[in-house]
C-alpha cells in the first residue's frame, strides 16, 4: 500500500510541480481547450495569496522562485504525455464541471466585491482590483497533490498520484471544489476518497480558523447531467461519476440549477447538477424509516446570490436579478426551507412547477386535467370539474394581481381561503433544436391542498410517469417531498410555526387497470389525440396503491372507514381508498416499552373531515343543494360516529394489516367508555351467562377509562386487575348512524401473576348479519373470521399492558376459558337472535395457537350463590403457545409449570372475590376450591395437549 506525500501549493508553491501536474494529469484528460482552464489563471491566483510568496516574485510573471522549491528535481520524473491513455476506471479519473461549449470552462480575472465560486469555472480576484481590498474576502486557494514515495514509483512513471483543486470562500463560509484527478497507473488504491478527505479537512479548518467552530458550512462540487450530456461529449461516462461520487459521500441538491454566463460570448448552462459533500455539519432529517440529509435553503440563496453576482460583474447586461432562471431559482428556496439531498440515481429530467404560483397556468392545468388525469381516472365519480381547479388555481396574471392587492388590504387575514389549492406538476423540455417544441413535456403531477381551519393537509391525485432506474418512485419522492415542504409553509404562513399538524394521502386499495369499457377506451383515445406534440409523457400512472413505497416514505394508514366526499353534483362518495397520514415529529405516540404506537387524537380526524366535507360541497355544489346538505348524509354522519367512538385513532404499522377490511371497527370499553354502547352490550348477553350484574360492570369500566390509556394505567395505578371489554362494531345498518355489535371479548390483565385471561368471546347469530357486511356469511366457519379478530385484539392489550408495567417479554402466560362442545365447531344457537353467543372451544381457535390445558378446570364463582355449583362452572382452560412457555425433553411438548398455574389461579380468583365482595372464608369451604387446590398440587408440570 503506498501512502503518499501531500504537497499544498497554496503554502509550499512550486511552478515545476504546478506545470508538470497541468501537463501531466489535466492537459491528457481535456484535450479541449474550451475544457481547460489556462496555467496562467492559476498561476495568478497563487500570484495574490501574497502569504505564500516574496516580494521579490512579483515581477515573475509565472510566480515562481527558486527558494519556494521544495521537492528536489531528483524527485521529479519527467513524463511522457503521448504515452498517457485515459482510464475510467474507479480512481481513474473524475473532473468536476461542465463541458458544454456555452460557457463551461471560460475563465475571468474580474470579481467583485463578494466573494464567489464557480464549479469548473474558477474565478478569482487580483492583487488590484480595488473591490477586493478587504483581506477578509480574499479566496484561499489550493491545490493538493498526492506524490508517490521515491521506493513506491513506477519507473519512466510519473509521481504524481492525483491531485485536488478547491477554494474556500470566507464571505459565505463555503468550499468548492473543481478538479479531482488521480494517475491511471495508480489506480485502485482509493487516492480520489483520500484526496477528497484531505481537501475536506482542509476546508473544514479554513472555516474553524476563521470563527466557525463546526467548520465550513457546505462544501458544493459541480458535475454533469447523465440526462443532459452523453457519455461521447464528456471524459467520463456522468452516471459512472455520479456512482463514484456517492461512495465518496457526495449527495445530489433537489434543485433545479442554472450556472449563469461566465463570458458576454456565452450563454447560460443548463445541463449541470449542483452537489454536496457531506461533512458532520450538513443536517438530516428522518421520513419514517428513512434519513434523509438537506442544506437550509438560506445558505444555498446566499451561495447562488454571490456566484451569479460575480459572473455577471464581468458581463455587459448587469440586470442579472430579474432572469428568468435566476428568479425560478431564488422562488424554488424561497419556498422550501430545507433543500433535501438525493440518493442515486442522479437523474433529474424534470422541473417541479407549482402551478399556484404561475402565471397564465390555464393551459397548463387543462392539458394536464384532460391528457394526464382523464385517462387515469375514467370513473364518473373520481374528478372535480376542471371549472373548480380554474377558480382554485390562479390563471392570468390579472387574477394573480387582484390577489396581491386583496392581501395588501387584510393586515390580519392572510390571502388563504378554507383551503389553499395546489397542483405540482413535474414538467422537462425537448433536447433537440426544434423550435416548434418548445412547450414542456408533463412527466407527472400531484394534486394537494392546505386546510387552514385545521391547519392539516391533504393529497389527493398523484400520477407519475414510468421510466428505467425506478424513475417513478424517485419522482413520486421528490413530488412527496416538494408537496410537504410547501405544505408546511403554508402552515407558518399561518401562524402554525411548528408546521401541519397532520398531512393526509388518500390512497387506493390496489392497482386500477383502465377500464376496458366504450367510456374508458374513448377517453384515452382523446387524450393520445390531443397529445400531437408529444407533450405528454408516456406510461403516466396513478401511484398511490404502492402500499411498500408509501410505507418506507412514513406513511401510515388511519385506523378508520373512510368515505371520501362527492367530488360534484352528479358524482357519488367513494368508500374504495384509505387515508394514510405521514409521520412526522408533531405525531403523537404511546411509548410501550421498546414499542412506539402511533396515533392522532380523533378531535383532529373529525374536524378535518367536516373541514375537508364543508370546502369540498362549497366549491362543487354551489346552489345546487341546500347549504351544509352533508350533514345529514348517512356514510358522513357513520363515519364521524366511528370517529368519536375511540379518542386515540392508531395509524396502522403493519402493511398487511393495510389489506385487512375496515368494515369492521374494534372498541375497548375500558379505554373509550360510550353507554349507549353498553347498554346494548349488555341487553346482548346471554340469559345463562356468568358475569356481574349491570352496575358492577359499569362501574368497573368506568373506573378503569377515567386513566385513558394503557401507558397512562401503568403510570398512576397498581390495580391488580384490568378488565377489558372490546366490541367489534360496523355500521352496515343504513338504517341507523350508531354502530351494531357483531361480538365481544371480555379478558383482564392480572398484575400479581402478571398473566391475562380471556373469560367471554361472544359474536352474534348468522341470521341476522346483513349480507351486505363482506366478513359475514351463513356459513359458522366462514364467520370465525369475527372470533380471531376479537382475540388477537385482546392478546395484543394484554401485551401493551404488560409491557408497560415493565414487563419486557410481555406476560407470563395468556389463557382463555372456552365453553365444552360436543359438536366440534358448530356454534350454540340461542332462541333470542338479538343475543350474543358464546363460542366454544373448536379445532379453529386451536389453529389460533390455543390449547388446552391438561386440568379439570373450573371457572371461579361470582356470587356467594355460585360457591358450590362446581357442576355448572366446569370449563376448559386454554393456554396461548408462545415462545416463553417451556416444553418437556421431547422439545415438542409444551407445559405450565405448577407454581406459575398457582399463581394464576389465586390472582385470578382474588380479583373476582374482592370485585364481587364473595366471603373468602365461604369459599374456602366449598368443593370448587377443594378439587382445584388438590389438582394443582398432585403435579409439577400441566401439559397443553394438542
Amino acid at each position: 500500500k503506498i501512502n503518499p506525500n501531500f504537497i499544498d501549493l497554496k503554502d509550499n508553491y512550486d511552478f515545476k510541480l504546478l506545470e508538470r501536474f497541468y501537463q501531466e494529469l489535466v492537459i491528457p484528460n481535456f484535450p479541449n481547450e474550451h475544457e481547460l482552464e489556462p496555467l496562467e489563471n492559476w498561476v495568478e491566483m497563487f500570484n495574490d495569496n501574497e502569504d505564500n510568496l516574496n516580494d521579490d516574485n512579483s515581477n515573475n510573471s509565472f510566480g515562481y522562485h527558486n527558494s519556494n522549491k521544495i521537492i528536489s528535481d531528483n524527485n521529479i520524473n519527467n513524463y511522457n504525455n503521448s504515452n498517457y491513455n485515459i482510464n475510467e476506471d474507479e480512481d481513474s479519473l473524475i473532473f468536476i464541471g461542465s463541458t458544454n461549449n456555452e460557457g463551461s470552462a471560460t475563465y475571468s480575472s474580474s470579481y467583485s466585491n463578494n466573494i464567489i465560486m464557480n464549479n469548473g469555472a474558477d474565478i478569482y480576484t487580483t492583487a488590484t482590483n480595488s473591490e477586493c481590498s478587504d483581506e477578509d474576502d480574499r479566496v484561499d486557494f489550493h491545490i493538493l497533490l498526492a506524490i508517490c514515495p521515491p521506493e513506491h514509483v513506477i519507473p519512466g512513471q510519473s509521481n504524481i498520484l492525483g491531485g485536488i483543486v478547491f477554494e474556500y470562500y470566507p464571505s459565505i463560509n463555503c468550499g468548492c471544489i473543481t478538479y479531482l484527478l488521480v494517475n491511471t497507473n495508480y489506480r485502485g488504491q482509493g487516492f480520489a476518497a483520500i484526496l477528497l478527505k484531505e481537501a475536506s479537512s482542509r476546508l473544514m479548518e479554513n472555516g474553524k480558523t476563521r470563527g466557525h467552530l463546526s467548520g465550513c458550512n457546505a462544501i458544493f462540487l459541480e458535475t454533469n447531467s447523465a440526462e443532459k450530456v452523453k457519455p461521447e461529449d464528456d471524459v467520463m461516462d456522468p452516471a459512472k461519476r455520479h456512482a463514484i461520487f456517492y461512495k465518496l459521500g457526495i449527495r445530489l441538491l433537489d434543485f433545479d440549477y442554472i450556472q449563469p454566463p461566465l463570458s458576454n460570448e456565452s450563454g447560460k448552462c443548463k445541463d449541470l447538477l449542483l452537489t454536496c459533500l457531506l461533512t458532520p455539519t450538513i443536517p438530516k432529517q428522518v421520513f419514517g424509516k428513512e434519513e434523509r440529509y438537506y442544506l437550509p435553503s438560506s445558505l444555498l440563496l446566499n451561495f447562488l446570490r454571490v456566484f451569479w453576482a460575480s459572473c455577471y460583474s464581468r458581463l455587459e447586461n448587469k440586470d442579472w436579478e430579474q432572469d428568468v432562471d435566476f428568479r425560478r431559482m431564488m422562488d424554488q428556496l424561497n419556498r422550501r426551507e430545507k433543500i433535501p439531498l438525493l440518493d442515486l440515481p442522479w437523474n433529474r429530467p424534470w422541473t417541479l412547477l407549482d402551478l399556484r404560483d404561475s402565471f397564465d397556468s390555464k393551459q397548463l392545468i387543462t392539458k394536464f386535467y384532460n391528457q394526464v388525469l382523464v385517462p387515469n381516472y375514467p370513473g364518473i365519480n373520481e374528478l372535480e370539474p376542471l371549472d373548480v381547479w380554474f377558480k382554485m388555481l390562479p390563471t392570468s396574471s390579472e387574477q394573480q394581481q387582484q390577489k396581491e392587492q386583496k392581501q395588501k388590504q387584510q393586515d390580519t387575514q392572510l390571502l388563504i381561503d378554507n383551503e389553499d389549492f395546489h397542483l405540482l406538476v413535474a414538467l422537462r423540455y425537448h433536447e433537440d433544436e426544434d423550435t416548434s417544441k418548445q412547450e414542456p413535456i408533463i412527466c407527472g403531477g400531484l394534486a394537494f391542498e392546505y386546510h387552514k381551519e385545521t391547519n392539516c393537509g391533504l393529497l389527493t391525485y398523484f400520477l407519475v410517469g414510468d421510466g428505467p432506474n425506478n424513475r417513478s418512485e424517485n419522482m413520486a419522492r421528490a413530488l412527496i417531498q416538494r408537496a410537504v415542504d410547501i405544505l408546511e409553509q403554508n402552515a407558518i404562513d399561518c401562524g402554525n410555526l411548528a408546521g401541519c399538524n397532520a398531512i393526509f394521502l388518500e390512497s387506493n386499495e390496489v392497482h386500477r387497470d383502465l377500464p376496458s369499457n366504450d367510456t374508458g377506451k374513448s377517453s384515452v383515445d382523446a387524450a393520445i389525440k390531443t397529445n400531437k406534440c408529444n407533450t405528454i409523457e408516456t406510461n403516466i400512472t396513478e401511484i398511490s396503491y404502492k402500499k411498500e413505497f408509501l410505507f418506507n416514505m412514513g406513511w401510515r394508514k388511519l385506523d378508520i372507514q373512510y368515505v371520501q366526499p362527492p367530488l360534484s353534483t352528479e358524482n357519488i362518495k367513494s368508500k374504495s381508498l384509505n387515508l394514510l397520514v405521514l409521520i412526522t415529529p408533531r405525531i403523537p405516540q404511546l411509548n410501550i416499552g421498546t414499542e412506539q404506537y402511533y396515533y392522532l387524537p380523533n378531535t383532529l380526524i373529525n374536524s378535518f373531515i367536516v373541514s375537508f366535507w364543508e370546502s369540498t360541497s362549497k366549491r362543487n355544489h354551489n346552489c345546487h343543494k341546500l347549504a351544509n346538505w352533508y350533514e345529514r348524509d348517512h356514510d358522513y354522519m357513520t363515519m364521524l360516529d366511528s370517529i368519536s367512538r375511540r379518542e386515540r385513532i392508531p395509524l396502522i404499522d403493519s402493511l398487511e394489516q393495510w389489506k385487512t377490511n375496515q368494515s369492521i371497527s374494534i372498541i375497548d370499553l375500558a379505554v373509550d367508555y360510550h353507554q349507549d354502547l353498553f347498554n346494548e352490550f349488555y341487553n346482548c348477553l346471554p340469559q345463562d351467562i356468568d358475569i356481574e350484574s349491570r352496575e358492577q360492570l359499569e362501574q368497573l369500566l368506568k373506573h378503569s377509562s377515567s386513566v385513558t390509556t394503557y401507558q397512562s394505567k401503568s403510570s398512576v395505578s397498581r390495580r391488580p386487575e384490568d378488565i377489558h371489554i372490546l366490541l367489534a362494531v360496523s355500521y352496515f345498518d343504513q338504517n341507523k348512524t350508531t354502530p351494531t355489535i357483531l361480538g365481544s371479548s371480555i379478558f383482564s390483565y392480572l398484575l400479581n401473576s402478571n398473566c391475562g385471561i380471556i373469560t367471554n368471546v361472544l359474536t352474534h347469530q348468522n341470521n341476522i348479519l346483513s349480507s351486505n357486511l363482506l366478513q359475514f356469511s351463513k356459513d359458522p366457519q366462514e364467520n370465525r373470521m369475527i372470533d380471531t379478530i376479537l382475540l388477537n385484539e385482546s392478546v395484543e392489550i394484554i401485551n401493551i399492558i404488560s409491557k408497560s408495567k415493565t414487563h419486557i417479554s410481555g406476560p407470563n402466560t395468556i389463557f382463555l376459558e372456552a365453553l365444552k362442545s360436543t359438536s366440534g365447531s358448530k356454534v350454540c344457537e340461542v332462541s333470542n337472535a338479538d343475543k350474543l353467543i358464546q363460542l366454544p372451544f373448536s379445532f379453529e381457535i386451536q389453529n389460533l395457537g390455543w390449547n388446552i390445558v391438561d386440568i379439570n378446570y373450573y371457572k371461579p364463582p361470582r356470587s356467594n350463590n355460585t360457591l358450590n355449583n362446581s357442576s355448572s362452572s366446569l370449563s376448559i382452560l386454554c393456554a396461548l403457545q408462545t415462545e416463553q412457555i417451556p416444553k418437556l425433553d421431547d422439545l415438542t411438548t409444551f407445559y405450565i409449570p405448577r407454581e406459575l398455574l398457582r399463581a394464576f389461579i389465586k390472582s385470578y380468583w382474588a380479583t373476582l372475590f374482592t370485585r364481587n365482595q364473595i366471603s373468602i372464608e365461604e369459599f374456602s369451604k366449598s368443593e370448587t376450591n377443594t378439587k382445584m387446590n388438590q389438582q394443582t398440587k398432585s403435579r409439577d408440570k400441566f401439559l397443553l395437549l394438542d
